[in-house]
């Protein structure tokens, strides 16, 4: 079941429109290429996961999330719901040549340039929403998950598995080795969250679901569909043709809007 399902096209599009618009800084046609790269990635994870669960009632698949949690926004390029873990995948369109030390630190050098600069870590950003979002969706449980013997069944023993989906590009370095099944090409990727599925279908145990029989089958799909209710009525995210439009609006006055569509929502 796909929840939240954006329309990366649109802006996709809206950004070639205006890529000979003089009235824009090199600052903003910058800020709208990086826009563009990270929405091609973004939707090519979108649409393979798309073509795996969008009939599955036991999935929960909301793309570009962000959510208010403890006065921070944590934002989510692609969560997966199952009924016993759950998924993160962070979207990467990386470009240049990538290297990762020994120490996990990451650096890209360009073609036209000699000189690395130091990037942040993929892999520690996606850790770090994996376990706000983790406390936070344990910490909210009443809201979509039932009781047993009166009490309410909490979500102790659900947990969940980051990737980074990189789409193109490549990495090198001794450091690979730190974050090995993590960081994979988004066909990869996918194929793992889709491997994940399969088990937890089989009831099969491991790292990525508890060690307890009555903890196996932690939601019904109703309680993911309330989940997914949940998320959504919490999302603060805005899709992409509106953060196109603000910054192209910004600098453009005489920009008017030509499209109402928004994202679609399932």
């Amino acid at each position: 079941m796909i929840s939240k399902d954006p329309n990366y096209k649109e802006a996709i599009d809206l950004i070639s429109e205006n890529s000979g618009n003089t009235k824009l800084s090199n600052k903003t046609v910058t800020n709208l290429r990086c826009y563009r790269s990270g929405f091609y990635a973004e939707s090519d994870i979108a649409y393979k996961l798309r073509s795996y669960f969008a009939d599955k009632e036991d999935v929960v698949v909301i793309n570009n999330l962000e959510l208010n949690i403890n006065e921070t926004k944590v934002q989510i390029d692609h969560l997966i719901l199952f009924r016993a873990s759950f998924c993160i995948i962070e979207s990467k369109n990386v470009s240049g040549n990538i290297s990762v030390n020994e120490y996990g630190e990451w650096n890209r050098t360009h073609t036209f340039s000699k000189n690395p600069e130091t990037i942040n870590s993929p892999v520690e950003q996606v850790k770090r929403q994996l376990e706000t979002f983790r406390d936070f969706f344990r910490k909210n449980s009443e809201h979509y998950q039932g009781k047993l013997l009166g009490k309410q069944r909490g979500l102790k023993h659900y947990n969940g598995q980051p990737f980074v989906a990189i789409s193109t590009g490549n990495i090198s370095g001794d450091g690979r080795e730190n974050f090995k099944g993590l960081v994979m090409k988004s066909d990869q990727v996918v194929n793992a969250v889709h491997g994940i599925y399969k088990n937890t279908k089989r009831g099969l145990i491991s790292r990525f679901l508890s060690n307890k029989d009555e903890d196996i089958n932690n939601f019904t799909p109703e309680e993911l569909t309330a989940a997914a209710d949940f998320l959504i009525e919490n999302d603060l995210a805005k899709t992409p043709i509106q953060l196109v439009r603000k910054l192209i609006g910004k600098q453009d006055s005489s920009y008017q809007p030509t499209s109402t569509i928004a994202e679609t929502k399932v």
